[in-house]
């Protein structure tokens, strides 16, 4: 493997460092596939979050995922969530 080679590693953060919230992850990425890692959780035991380093994100989950599967590869806790309403609303049906 060339040393310059980065296809094992996990993607690199703009700001590694940086934790966000939930509201904020999805002001600064609205409608969009986010990767998280080194969240910060009131409970061990839950999967609820208070904040969260974006390693990356994408248009599509599918995008996404590859930097989830390095992460968990390098040890980190990961997950790919999107930003934006997953269900479109509910539409009133008007019938003649």
């Amino acid at each position: 493997m060339l040393a310059n080679d980065t296809r094992n590693s996990p993607p690199a953060t703009k700001n590694a460092d940086e934790r966000l919230t939930w509201d904020q992850i999805c002001q600064r990425y609205p409608d969009e596939w986010v990767v998280l890692v080194e969240f910060e959780r009131p409970d061990p035991d839950d999967l609820a979050f208070d904040a969260a380093v974006v390693l990356s994100h994408h248009k599509t989950s599918k995008a996404a995922s590859p930097d989830v599967k390095a992460a968990l590869k390098h040890g980190q806790e990961a997950g790919s969530f999107f930003t934006g309403q997953l269900i479109p609303p509910l539409y009133e049906i008007v019938v003649p």
